[in-house]
């Protein structure tokens, strides 16, 4: 028995009639007529009988119609979880962010998406850039918001901008917002990202003729924030991470020469385009930007 069938039969057991089970279905009555026939003959049973120029459903034909009606209202709900689906309001996204893009940036973010699609589950990873690409290579996530370059053929750019690196250093460590040298730095106790970091790697190449000696090594630039703020030593941060948390009681310079690391946000790159990945990645690259122009919330 086709999916079809089942549908004429029970527009016709709703109706009465094939003439009115063709205009609920938008089709023609021999059509409807020619469907009827093809199913009893497979069925090997009498579905409707004519009495009186009328159809009159047999003992079989409402032993049938209750598991069609079923089945009906099971297609219905298929149609309209898949209309949902299709307009990115349902379903499941899995998220990867960085550390910097894990408080105000997400939540400003989560915020919209949530907005626009209150009935969308989303469920948040916060990792650093090489584990979130790991998992977005490996089909654990939908969508990864990290630092670096390219990171290769499987995985695709939706979004991407330079994010500026400060200093930051205790209160009284430099006068307040002049230029940092490699050798300014290297004056100072230093937290440090780690070489296999992306802003790690920046720095070792920005310092490579001063090289640092860090008393601390991290995986996160709000680590290297939090150091600066209690007096224990200087660094290197991302301006996300720094506009997200208000500089606080630290001196914050520009580097000299100036460094900029990408951040970008990725989807693997033979993956679906489904509407709540775009909108996922509109609302974070807006938050991305407000934060980046200083418009991020006190």
């Amino acid at each position: 028995m086709q999916l079809r069938q089942i549908e004429v039969f029970h527009a016709v057991m709703i109706t009465g009639s094939t003439v009115a089970a063709a205009e609920m279905l938008n089709v023609t009555q021999p059509a409807i007529s020619t469907t009827l026939k093809r199913m009893q003959d497979e069925l090997g049973l009498v579905l409707l009988s004519n009495a009186a120029g009328r159809l009159v459903p047999t003992p079989e034909a409402h032993e049938l119609f209750a598991q069609a009606h079923a089945i009906q209202e099971d297609v219905e709900s298929l149609r309209r979880l898949a209309r949902l689906l299709a307009t990115g309001k349902v379903g499941t996204l899995r998220l990867g962010v960085v550390p910097a893009v894990s408080e105000g940036i997400l939540a400003r973010a989560v915020m919209e998406i949530r907005g626009e699609a209150p009935d969308l589950a989303l469920s948040v990873d916060v990792l650093n850039s090489h584990d979130l690409v790991n998992r977005l290579t490996g089909g654990r996530l939908d969508l990864a918001c990290v630092f670096g370059a390219e990171h290769g053929v499987p995985l695709e750019t939706l979004f991407s901008c330079r994010v500026p690196l400060v200093c930051v250093a205790p209160l009284g460590a430099f006068d307040d917002g002049r230029d940092v040298s490699p050798d300014d730095l290297a004056a100072l106790p230093q937290a440090a990202m780690r070489a296999t970091d992306p802003i790690g790697r920046l720095l070792a190449g920005w310092s490579a003729k001063k090289p640092a000696q860090p008393v601390v090594e991290l995986r996160s630039s709000r680590g290297v924030l939090a150091l600066a703020r209690a007096g224990v030593a200087a660094g290197v941060v991302d301006t996300l991470t720094l506009n997200e948390a208000g500089p606080g009681s630290i001196v914050v310079a520009p580097l000299s020469p100036p460094l900029e690391v990408d951040f970008r946000i990725l989807r693997v790159a033979s993956g679906p385009r489904s509407t709540s990945i775009e909108r996922a990645c509109e609302a974070l690259s807006r938050a991305v930007r407000s934060s980046l122009a200083g418009d991020a919330p006190a």
